[in-house]
């Protein structure tokens, strides 16, 4: 069984919170504006999200960490004035879990598979959310043609996640005990 939250591991999701929040609403208005790029837009947009689960993880190696971190983040991004509305605080929520789970399923190694499963994870789960939003016909060939770059963007994000991981571990930041993997 996992042991629970310390009082050192609030602190440090609370710092990363603080950071996530403000960067997330800069990404998100800089993704809106963005959006005459077409498909281009999703394969670099998801990165600026997703990166927060990973980093919380990092920090933070418990099951939970990035749920509660993308969630809450998600929530200051709204109020700061996150372009696509309440919407955001789902999308938080679900990408914390999804990465979560990843982290389960990989036995609490932060991989380079563990990271691009979880994205594609969250791109799954987050996808019916899309789709809708998006107002995606719902066919074949427009929900493929609609997905394919998110899915491409997604396999991305596991992958400039995992740089940015094997940069702190590189770098000597952190614990290499705590930040196993």
């Amino acid at each position: 069984m996992e042991k629970k939250f310390t009082n050192r591991d609030l602190v440090i999701m609370a710092i990363i919170i603080a950071i996530s929040g403000p960067f997330q609403l800069l990404w998100a208005h800089l993704c809106f504006n963005l959006k005459f790029l077409g498909p281009i837009t999703p394969l670099f947009g998801n990165a600026g999200f997703m990166i927060w689960c990973y980093v919380a993880l990092y920090f933070v190696p418990k099951t939970g960490a990035a749920t509660i971190v993308k969630t809450i983040g998600a929530v200051i991004e709204v109020i700061g004035g996150n372009p696509v509305g309440l919407i955001a605080i789902a999308y938080g929520a679900i990408e914390g879990i999804a990465v979560d789970l990843a982290f389960l399923a990989f036995r609490r190694k932060m991989t380079i598979n563990m990271m691009i499963v979880g994205a594609l994870f969250s791109q799954g789960l987050t996808a019916p959310i899309d789709f809708i939003r998006d107002a995606v016909p719902f066919q074949f060939i427009a929900m493929l043609t609609y997905w394919s770059p998110g899915v491409a963007g997604t396999v991305f994000t596991g992958w400039i996640s995992s740089v940015v991981i094997n940069g702190l571990r590189k770098a000597g930041i952190w614990n290499k005990q705590a930040a196993k993997g």
